[in-house]
Formats: C-alpha cells, structure tokens, sequence
C-alpha cells in the first residue's frame, strides 16, 4: 500500500474559490427583472403591443407549468384542479375585456 501525504495529496487539499469570471445569479434575476418591468415603456400604453402580449401570456404559462411541476413532480400526486381556476381566470378576463371593454393587462 503506498503512503500518501494528506498535504499534497490533490484530493484532500483544499479548494479556493474561484475569483471572477461567473457573474453571480442574484444579478442576472435581477437584470431580468428590471428588463420585465420596463418591457411597457418601451412602446407605451397607447400603441398595440405584441411583444407585451407574448410576454404575458409566456409568463401565464411559467406559472401554470411550475404549479404543475410542484404539485406533481415534488409529491407525486395527480390532480387537475389547479387547472380550473386557471381557466376559470382567462374566462373571467375574457368577458371582462369584451363586455366591458377592460384592458386584457388590467385582467391577468
């Protein structure tokens, strides 16, 4: 058996961190954050705008899809009832934007 010393052994020999090079995740979600937010300023609220409308309905999406990986992916259960008030939301929002004429972002 062959005697290794513990001191320059590479796999018992402490690893300092990394400097630079990675930009830490806090910063990105909040860059990400600031970039949602000003989405509306960038054509304003009086002009049609698509990429809102895309974005909105992507983010619909986010949290329909991670209440479903929560609820069946963490515990195993099946169920479907979450997906009634998703849709009892859009059938809400929809009435509201046809009969009285809301704005389908004042709605969601």
């Amino acid at each position: 058996m062959v005697q290794v010393d513990e001191a320059t052994d590479p796999t018992t020999a402490p690893v300092a961190p990394k400097k630079g090079g990675r930009v830490s995740r806090s910063l990105v979600l909040g860059a990400v954050l600031l970039a949602v937010a000003l989405l509306p300023l960038i054509r304003g609220y009086d002009a049609y705008n698509y990429v809102l409308q895309v974005g909105t309905v992507v983010f619909m999406w986010v949290a329909l899809s991670s209440s479903w990986n929560i609820l069946s992916g963490y515990t195993g259960y099946i169920s479907l009832g979450h997906n009634v008030f998703f849709a009892v939301g859009g059938y809400v929002s929809g009435l509201l934007l046809l009969e009285l004429g809301w704005s389908p972002f004042a709605t969601a």
